[in-house]
């Protein structure tokens, strides 16, 4: 397994705190809020696609509920029949349905709003179209539904300076419409948080923005002078439409059933080939098991040697377990303590007794097999020990 403090993607010249995010386009004249990307008027001019139903083109693949602006394609039907057209969501669900009678040869032009079949406005992400042509004989479909996307798509990016006081962005660009990730760690240590998870973002020019006041370790990132970052995308299938300024998917509470079709399926990054109930970041925290107290400022207070306990809730354990996984720890964003096939409940014995009377971080690194990550830091206060008076 890889762990992201290895990953030399890192960019070393990135110095800046983050917490909870959003995306804007860049630049952008008067975006409407910073949780609302618009589309990149600089997109490449849509091409026709030869399917089993007839030629398609996508005139536009973003719906924006908020300003009314809606995905828009035409077919032009290979026979006469019926055409009927269905979007799916992340988890295999029919959002929206719609029907209609073509003759051969006709151009056929659909919208869609972005809403679901009772005109309620759809979370932010990507959704799936599915096409049939039914005649009185035969059936021909168009459904290039994938997992979660296609191959990685390398972002370019730059970190800016501050915005103003504890805010910060990072600038990229992705080269076709995709699943983002945005990673923060430490140059040749810890992973401490992804502000951004498999985020259906569209090509072009986008921001990333957030607060450092809002991360929930509650770490003061100012500190932290080789804080690094990736931002890696993994293409979306050809028929994906993305729904823009919506609130964001609970990805956990969907049932993931979206089929793959191994015909349209290349080689590509495992994490795109997954689906992405699979791919969920381990949700978990960490303690002191034995701590003499707390400090002033809250943070346990330790010496010699704690057993410190990595606790899971028994469905997220299930879960997690039958992915197979490792953890890694680290002090002071340094590693000190690895298992390549870890189980929960974990335990494992701290020996602090040669670290410096003082603040000092603890980090657990969990990464599964299917390759998603997750982090917790836990600050501790360490005093001396009574043997070292």
């Amino acid at each position: 397994m890889r762990h992201l403090y290895l990953i030399p993607i890192f960019s070393a010249a990135a110095l800046l705190a983050f917490a909870g995010c959003a995306s804007a386009p860049l630049p952008a004249p008067a975006p409407k809020s910073e949780a609302s990307p618009a589309v990149d008027t600089s997109a490449p001019a849509p091409v026709a696609l030869a399917t089993p139903v007839g030629p398609l083109l996508y005139l536009s693949k973003y719906a924006d509920p908020a300003a009314a602006a809606s995905a828009q394609w035409m077919v032009v039907p290979a026979k006469t029949g019926n055409l009927e057209f269905r979007i799916y969501d992340e988890g295999g669900r029919v959002v929206r349905v719609s029907t209609r009678p073509a003759r051969s040869g006709d151009s056929v032009r659909v919208a869609w709003d972005g809403k679901d079949s009772a005109g309620g406005a759809l979370p932010s992400d990507a959704y799936y179209l599915r096409i049939t042509l039914r005649d009185s004989l035969d059936s021909a479909v168009y459904d290039p539904r994938w997992t979660t996307g296609g191959e990685v798509i390398t972002a370019r990016d730059a970190v800016t300076q501050a915005l103003d006081s504890g805010r910060f962005q990072v600038d990229f660009y992705l080269a076709k419409d995709s699943r983002t990730n945005l990673n923060f760690g430490i140059l040749a240590g810890a992973l401490l948080h992804h502000p951004v998870w498999m985020k259906a973002m569209p090509a072009g020019k986008r921001r990333f923005v957030w607060k450092g006041s809002q991360n929930r370790d509650s770490l003061d990132f100012g500190k932290f002078h080789n804080l690094v970052h990736t931002v890696t995308g993994y293409s979306l299938s050809e028929n994906a439409l993305l729904v823009l300024s919506g609130s964001d998917p609970d990805f956990a509470a969907l049932a993931m059933e979206k089929p793959p079709i191994a015909r349209l399926l290349r080689p590509v990054a495992t994490q795109a080939r997954h689906p992405i109930g699979d791919i969920l970041p381990p949700r978990f925290s960490i303690r002191i098991k034995n701590p003499l107290g707390l400090a002033p400022d809250g943070t346990p207070k330790i010496s010699g040697k704690v057993q410190v306990e990595v606790i899971m809730d028994d469905a997220e354990r299930l879960r997690v377990m039958s992915q197979r996984f490792e953890m890694m720890f680290f002090s002071d964003f340094f590693a000190i303590f690895e298992d390549e096939e870890a189980a929960v409940p974990f335990t494992f014995t701290w020996d602090v007794s040669a670290y410096k009377a003082g603040t000092h971080y603890l980090t657990c690194n969990i990464d599964t097999y299917a390759q998603a990550s997750a982090a917790r830091t836990l600050p501790v206060t360490i005093v001396e020990s009574k043997d070292k008076k």
